[in-house]
């Protein structure tokens, strides 16, 4: 899964993607008072255990916002 398509995916499931707190092509997403970064970077996948660290750091199931 591309990191643009994963931010719709937390922004669906109630997450805040906070504008210009992101250093270089990262993006600071918060959701119920715990914050995670995740990678921007043109077309390329993400890792599916970094999906599911970022989802456990949320405070998230996978299931929820996958």
């Amino acid at each position: 899964m591309q990191a643009r398509e994963f931010l719709r995916c937390l922004r669906r499931a109630g997450a805040e993607i906070v504008a210009k707190r992101g250093k270089g092509s990262h993006v600071l997403v918060r959701y119920k008072g715990r914050s995670s970064t995740v990678p921007v970077h043109g077309g390329l996948d993400l890792d599916p255990h970094f999906l599911r660290e970022v989802c456990k750091q949320l405070g998230l199931k996978p299931q929820e916002v996958l």
